[in-house]
């Protein structure tokens, strides 16, 4: 079974509904409530592939984890979808593809600005000019404080990565000197 190319199927489907019905934003921000849950607890997968636990079990803990009682009916019905085929073991993947669908037709780069200190918003606001214009698309910006990178920042943009911390700075020296 290829878990990406049957997530992305799945992730372009619903996004397609979602279109149709103006809820892809919606379904956007539920999908990746339901992929964070998979990302700050690994155990959550384990209790999806349970067979001890009963399929309505199964709907209920994946509606909680997208957002409860609130969610969208597209959302719940794509849940019960997947539970009811037996593939709660990738939803995780179709969540994140999702994202990747969603991100594409909306023209939006996602980046990760990793720095030392807390940043000011009009710095954060430069930047995300900057890459809005170098991408021409809209920008998605996730920041992150660590303080082993010393000072300076760390700047991902798609797959791309530039470094200027301090850290970063150590380690090329490092590199030179002991070749």
């Amino acid at each position: 079974m290829n878990i990406g190319v049957i997530s992305t199927r799945y992730a372009r489907a619903l996004y397609s509904l979602a279109f149709d019905q103006g809820k892809e934003d919606v379904v956007y921000k539920e999908m990746n409530c339901l992929l964070q849950q998979f990302l700050l607890f690994p155990e959550f997968k384990r209790y999806l592939t349970s067979p001890i636990l009963k399929i309505a079990k199964k709907i209920n803990l994946l509606e909680t984890a997208a957002g409860g009682e609130n969610i969208s009916l597209l959302t719940k019905k794509f849940i019960d979808f997947v539970v009811r085929r037996d593939k709660q073991e990738i939803i995780q993947f179709m969540c994140s593809a999702y994202g990747e669908v969603y991100r594409s037709a909306k023209n939006i780069v996602t980046t990760r600005l990793i720095s030392a200190t807390e940043v000011d918003s009009s710095f954060l606001d430069k930047i995300k000019d900057k890459v809005e214009k170098t991408y021409n698309a809209h920008v998605e910006m996730e920041v992150k404080i660590d303080k082993n990178i010393i000072g300076g920042f760390i700047l991902d943009v798609d797959n791309n990565r530039l470094d200027v911390s301090i850290l970063g700075d150590l380690n090329k020296m490092k590199l030179v000197f002991t070749e």
